[in-house]
């Protein structure tokens, strides 16, 4: 198996074999390499390791002792850990404000099929705030990339309605919402029109009626925060994956949209990479951008999204807050392709024991709030 993500594997794995610049860097049992380079392979190589293992490691660092290091959270004995707790029990997290719900898609009973085929969105009535980060989600086939094709005016509504910043997409062109809306694919190289990376960075700023000097700072200046000046003369499709994703987010960035519709993230991509590029998105957001993330991964939905939309068979299912789906007891996951990330079903089981711990998305913050052992 040939993978970024070492904890997908690793319980079943009976040698772990890294790889970094094109060298074998480790090799060996998993739990001994992990034991051993686990904060190294995390920070160093940039790859994603088990949740749990993280938390142990990191765990380690304030003076733990683990007899087994554990890959997955069955491996963890809550008592066994002390952690700082607040005066009071903790409010929910991640919730966006509800004083800047300030409606900059609004969708009303839509309903779409393709050409000769069944429905594919059913009734759909939901909204998207400015400066919010919304996460679509739910299994292949569900409707989330054929919910977002529609705010970017590649299909048109069958029935019911969707406004795009004061736009009617049924009547608006898609040169119109694309200067509103910008849309990275789930496949990067799906969208390089030009023959070199500066130029693709150039192409939709020609469009601004911005003079090449300023067209050229922009292009530059997102280059370098993306770490792609160096190869700007290269062909887009000469570059690696991770670069392809970065590329492809840049060169839509640079547009400077209102709204940012980013389709599977993840995918291809090592923990480094996702780290740089939702970080960069992160403070973007801060700034006011809006931002959609259509993805199967739930630990960027627990870190990163405001709010979270399920579809299952062209339907809305569930809407609220990461905390509340993961929460959730009535919601069938198996069902609908979700899966609770270890740190939150972790955190969970500290909360049993420890009622004021601080919520937490990630395993730093969680062995940050641990109380050092001396």
């Amino acid at each position: 198996v040939i993978e970024h993500d070492v904890s997908r594997f690793v319980d079943m794995a009976d040698r772990l074999v890294v790889l970094a610049d094109g060298r074998i860097a480790y090799n060996g049992p998993p739990r001994e390499i992990l034991a051993d380079h686990g904060l190294a392979m995390r920070d160093q190589i940039g790859l994603r390791i088990p949740q749990a293992t993280e938390f142990a490691l990191e765990a380690r660092r304030k003076g733990y002792r683990l007899e087994t290091l554990p890959l997955t959270i069955d491996d963890i004995q809550v008592e066994s850990f002390r952690f700082q707790q607040l005066p009071t029990p903790p409010a929910e997290r991640m919730a966006f404000p509800s004083t800047e719900r300030e409606v900059i898609i609004e969708v009303k009973d839509l309903s779409f099929a393709y050409p000769g085929g069944p429905e594919v969105l059913k009734n759909i009535t939901m909204d998207v705030c400015r400066g919010e980060i919304l996460a679509i989600i739910g299994r292949n086939g569900s409707g989330k990339t054929t919910l977002t094709s529609l705010f970017i005016g590649l299909n048109k509504p069958a029935s019911g309605s969707v406004m795009v910043c004061g736009m009617d997409v049924s009547q608006a062109s898609i040169r119109e919402l694309s200067e509103e809306v910008s849309y990275v694919f789930q496949y990067p190289e799906h969208q390089f029109i030009t023959d070199s990376v500066l130029e693709e960075m150039l192409f939709g700023l020609k469009r601004q009626s911005l003079s090449p000097e300023e067209a050229n700072r922009r292009a530059m200046e997102m280059l370098e925060m993306f770490q792609l000046h160096q190869v700007k003369d290269r062909h887009p499709f000469a570059l690696s994956r991770g670069q392809k994703r970065r590329l492809s987010v840049a060169s839509m960035l640079v547009l400077r949209p209102e709204v940012f519709i980013l389709d599977e993230p993840t995918t291809g991509q090592d923990q480094r990479n996702v780290n740089q590029v939702m970080e960069f998105l992160q403070k973007l957001n801060q700034q006011g951008l809006t931002i959609i993330l259509v993805t199967h991964d739930m630990e960027l939905v627990a870190q990163y999204a405001h709010r979270v939309l399920v579809l299952d068979e062209g339907q809305v299912v569930f809407e609220g807050t990461p905390w509340q789906l993961f929460g959730e007891e009535l919601i069938d996951r198996q069902h609908y392709g979700l899966i609770i990330p270890d740190i939150i079903e972790l955190y969970r089981r500290v909360r049993n024991r420890y009622p004021n711990v601080a919520p937490v998305t990630s395993p730093r913050e969680l062995a940050g709030l641990l109380i050092e052992e001396k």
